[in-house]
């Protein structure tokens, strides 16, 4: 069998020499027989553990006092316990057993737990495997291959963990039968089996994002054992916040619960429609009110796994046009000038869906502060990290400095610079692409009387709302200008500059802010989230607003000012440099 998969392997070095590469790397006859021996002992454990869950009849104790979590008798009023049900008899003397519930349990945990192996160990199996790459030189040898960006990116994500994908294709039999035994339908798990995938090529291209941009010379486990470890933290955070019943009203961050794939657990859940009482997790979710423009597409199973396919399809197409950059050029800019264009209309349009919701209870007004505080934030990290994502490595911004003057003359226009020239600096880029967000976004605060209709009673004061996001939009372009200042100033590594603009221009006013009390304190006017000043306050409180306005122009324009500087000697020569400290000593003397 072995011979003939290795025939089989040949086959694709035709097609994909990188995946052939990687498969026969790693299946030899060793290893697939501890992939099988593997598989076979942690589904005989799972069973083994799931039968010692089947309640049997214990003759010590009388009929009618054995309870257990998968009979089906009603217990007394004043002794009920959630997920605890009497056991009974047919007439045939047998525990009557919900068998459904128990394979949905069994369902479950198989789900949970193979989604978590799979993105945990794929994506620390991908970030190692090229950091390993990179530490013995042959990352560069495969980048003068003349194989293209494609094969090579889907080479490895589908060679590198290849032993872990045979591990879980092992386990399907198994879990397709789980399924069967819940009831649930199998056009909804082949649907949540594409959310899967989706999910799982969007993380994995992530993941080879980070290796490809490592310029570490030695192999390290600590980095991707800690970004393994960042996988596994918030796989366990959304796992609690999914599995848990919760009742809450949908807000905009509830659009980032979507990125985890076993959200779509809750649609197959309600597909083998046992109670909610008796299956004690999957319950009442924020899904049923969550809407997008307007819309309730998530009520449907169907629509509802068609957009986290879709969202993930998206971010994956973007990430995919980084790859291919960084592939040929490892220390190019992630996207181009106009790729920025439309990864920022890609962010703005999903996310401006999920803005407004519709509330109808009395704390209406609280749920849109927060939504339209976390709108704001998120789009200043989002600009943060695309200045990152934009600003040229310095040897590229002194090679633009010094011989711009050199290129034709329709090359020189402030147009081509700042929408096609990848070596000249982000912040022109930056600014075109806030006012698209702007013109995007505008519309929507428009319609908000129709697409999320208040509770009588409760007036929405458009101007000062439409004024908050410009003026949110306008400390992200202030921030982003100083972050670009800090990219080319400071000796510190680029991602570390990202981190501290985020702590100290981010997270810092925020706390402040919290601990002072969010909607009384006045520092809400110099954060990213100054709607909830201007829209809160009884009155504008005009100081704080133009205090807040002068300060960000005078910040725009210092920044800009000693930035424009500090290029303009970067692309100096060095016999220019030699004569102007020549004459400034000339001068002192």
């Amino acid at each position: 069998m072995i011979n003939f998969f290795s025939a089989y392997v040949d086959r694709l070095g035709d097609w994909n020499p990188q995946l052939y590469r990687e498969l026969k790397s790693r299946f030899t006859a060793p290893r697939v027989r501890w992939l099988l021996l593997a598989s076979f002992i942690c589904q005989a454990m799972v069973l083994f553990f799931r039968g010692g869950e089947i309640p049997v009849l214990d003759p010590l104790t009388p009929i009618g006092q054995q309870y257990n979590r998968y009979c089906l008798g009603t217990p007394p009023n004043g002794e009920y316990s959630r997920a605890t049900f009497v056991c009974t008899q047919d007439m045939l003397g047998q525990l009557q057993i919900n068998w459904r519930l128990w394979w949905l349990d069994g369902f479950t945990f198989l789900t949970i737990a193979g989604l978590t192996l799979l993105l945990v160990v794929g994506v620390y199996l991908l970030v190692a495997d090229l950091q390993k790459e990179c530490q013995r030189g042959t990352l560069n040898f495969i980048r003068l291959s003349p194989q293209g960006e494609g094969s090579f990116i889907w080479g490895k994500m589908l060679g590198v963990p290849s032993l872990l994908y045979g591990f879980l294709l092992t386990l399907l039999p198994l879990h397709g039968m789980a399924a069967g035994g819940a009831g649930i339908p199998l056009t909804l798990l082949a649907g949540y089996y594409g959310v899967v995938l989706a999910g799982a090529i969007f993380f994995f291209h992530i993941a080879l994002w980070i290796g490809l941009s490592s310029s570490a010379k030695s192999y390290s486990l600590s980095k991707s054992a800690a970004i393994a470890g960042l996988f596994v933290l918030g796989i366990l955070v959304l796992t609690s916040l999914t599995l848990q019943n919760n009742s809450w009203e949908p807000v905009f961050l509830s659009w980032f619960t979507l990125f985890y794939p076993a959200k779509a657990l809750i649609y197959l859940a309600r597909s083998t429609f046992l109670p909610t009482s008796t299956v004690g997790y999957l319950g009442p979710n924020e899904l049923d009110q969550l809407r997008w423009y307007g819309w309730d597409l998530f009520r449907s199973a169907p629509l509802g796994l068609g957009f986290m396919a879709a969202n993930f399809a998206v971010g994956t197409y973007w990430i995919q046009q980084v790859l291919c950059r960084r592939f040929r050029r490892p220390f190019s800019t992630a996207w181009s000038k106009g790729q920025s264009l439309g990864v920022t209309l890609s962010l703005v349009v999903i996310a401006n869906g999920f803005l407004l919701q519709n509330y109808g209870g009395r704390d209406h007004w609280d749920f849109l502060l927060l939504n339209l505080g976390s709108w704001q934030l998120t789009l200043c990290c989002f600009f943060l990290g695309l200045t990152l994502a934009l600003c040229p490595q310095i040897n590229y911004l002194r090679d633009w400095s010094r011989y711009r003057h050199e290129s034709p003359r329709q090359y020189r226009t402030w147009g081509w610079q700042n929408l096609v020239a990848d070596d000249s600096p982000p912040q022109g880029t930056i600014a075109i692409n806030l006012a698209f967000t702007a013109l995007l976004t505008l519309p929507m605060v428009l319609l908000m009387p129709w697409v999320a209709p208040v509770p009588p009673g409760i007036g929405i004061p458009l101007g000062s709302i439409v004024t908050a996001l410009a003026m949110g939009l306008l400390w992200s372009f202030t921030l982003t200008t100083l972050m670009q200042w800090g990219l080319v100033r400071m000796g510190f590594p680029r991602l570390l500059v990202l981190i501290l603009a985020l702590m100290l221009m981010v997270v810092l006013p925020l706390a402040i802010a919290i601990g002072a009390g969010i909607k009384e304190s006045t520092v809400m006017w110099f954060t990213p989230m100054p709607a909830i000043a201007l829209v809160e306050a009884a009155h504008w409180q005009t100081p704080l607003f133009f205090l807040a306005l002068i300060s960000q122009t005078l910040a725009i324009g210092l920044a800009s000012w000693q930035f424009n500087r500090y290029i303009d000697r970067l692309g100096r020569s060095e016999s220019q440099q030699y004569l102007a400290q020549e004459s400034l000593k000339l001068k002192q003397s």
